[in-house]
């Protein structure tokens, strides 16, 4: 690959390069390219669908520098006249480290933003649902997720593209990226039904560590020496930090709602303090955090664990705050594969009494599944403004005829 060439999301995000018997070149980079320590002049950048921002936080003490946002979260992004961008998710960076390439979603585009000021430099429309897919550092190896049915690929990246493996890594199995350290290449990755992150070798593909690091965790990238893995956890609004050498959590920070994409610049700011074009979270930083368990005497299946902790809940839900509005987010798991279910609100805490529908979802292969829903939905499980307290459940079957209630809302 050209080092002129921008390295998109979307796209294989690492140069392909010779052999070194060093153990530098972090990815994107190329294997030959020197260790960089992380420094002030470093940033992590993370990609945030619902508040439509890119967060920037300096990797020394994890702390959040602003946002840079990209669009409106909703109900603005509703209407015809709307120009700005919508489920904001991929990111990668160029080769000179001056530019990233934010991809979102659902409005189709590519932003392009300059690193060192934070001003969007140009944005482009592409084809439908951009996304991504990573090389290792020595270019041999293609990685890539498949969320629905829980599953890492590693393929070949010469042709004929041979599968090299397939690895079971669980529920809503998320992205992947890769450290080069003192003990070898390793590939971590994301798997958000589990709020973990698995470690592998990428020579015998041998898992070498389960880190738990928060709740639906999605994005991640390495620091510019190997030393730490980024990590965006998606319903927790938080960038978990892991050291490489011990695969331990050792930080996490507060950003945007919602994170996707992970991207870790080093030198992104080479004068300055980094801060022009930068804004607090304020709305973007709003979000309100549940649980839901199995019910009593029923089996959980592909879980965390079981429903009587939230920390090892089955289904995590956030409420992203949009303004009078949230957008719900459920990280759904522990239900049958391939089965209909419906989240809604119900009366009673054990979800006895009237249903009232608001999302109807499909299970996937791994009986996992994210489901979204909009409204005033706070207000109804918190029960504010006296309106009549209502409880987010999980039910079997379809909105217009539900089933057995099979998960509740824990607090």
């Amino acid at each position: 690959m050209k080092r002129g060439l921008l390295t998109l999301g979307f796209l294989a995000s690492v140069c392909f390069a010779a052999q070194t018997s060093a153990w530098a070149g972090q990815a994107p980079g190329a294997a030959s390219d020197p260790d960089i320590p992380v420094s002030h002049r470093d940033r992590v950048y993370s990609a945030e669908q619902f508040s439509n921002t890119v967060s920037v936080t300096d990797p020394v003490d994890n702390k959040l520098v602003g946002v840079i946002r990209l669009g409106d979260p909703q109900p603005g992004n509703f209407s015809p006249l709307y120009k700005g961008q919508v489920l904001v998710h991929g990111m990668g960076f160029s080769p000179d480290h001056k530019t990233i390439a934010v991809v979102s979603i659902g409005s189709n585009a590519v932003t392009f933003i300059d690193t060192a000021t934070n001003a969007v430099k140009h944005t482009t429309y592409v084809g439908r649902s951009p996304h991504e897919a990573f090389f290792t550092p020595d270019g041999k190896q293609v990685w890539f997720t498949l969320k629905d049915v829980g599953k890492t690929m590693v393929f070949d990246a010469q042709p004929p593209f041979a599968v090299l493996k397939s690895i079971d890594t669980g529920p809503i199995t998320n992205h992947v990226n890769f450290a080069r350290t003192a003990n070898g290449t390793f590939a971590y990755v994301t798997i958000g039904g589990l709020n973990e992150v698995k470690v592998f070798r990428t020579d015998d593909f041998a898992q070498v560590a389960t880190i738990p690091v928060g709740k639906l965790p999605h994005g991640v990238w390495p620091s510019g020496d190997g030393s730490r893995i980024y990590v965006g956890l998606e319903n927790a609004d938080g960038m978990a930090a892991i050291d490489t050498a011990t695969n331990k959590l050792i930080a996490t920070s507060p950003i945007g709602q919602a994170p996707q994409a992970i991207t870790y610049v080093p030198n992104a700011v080479p004068e300055g303090d980094g801060t022009q074009g930068l804004q607090p979270l304020d709305v973007a930083g709003r979000a309100t955090h549940l649980a839901l368990g199995a019910v009593e005497g029923r089996k959980t299946i592909g879980s965390a664990g079981s429903g009587g902790s939230e920390d090892k809940a089955p289904t995590s839900v956030s409420l992203f705050d949009q303004g009078l509005i949230q957008v719900l987010q459920a990280s759904v798991t522990g239900l049958e594969p391939k089965q209909p279910y419906v989240l809604g609100l119900a009366y009673g805490r054990d979800g006895e009494g009237p249903l009232e529908p608001l999302a109807a979802f499909m299970t996937n292969p791994a009986g996992s599944a994210i489901v979204n829903a909009t409204g005033a939905i706070r207000q109804v499980v918190h029960g504010e403004d006296r309106i009549q307290r209502r409880y987010l459940v999980i039910a079997q079957g379809h909105a217009d005829k539900p089933g057995a209630v099979v998960q509740v809302q824990l607090k």
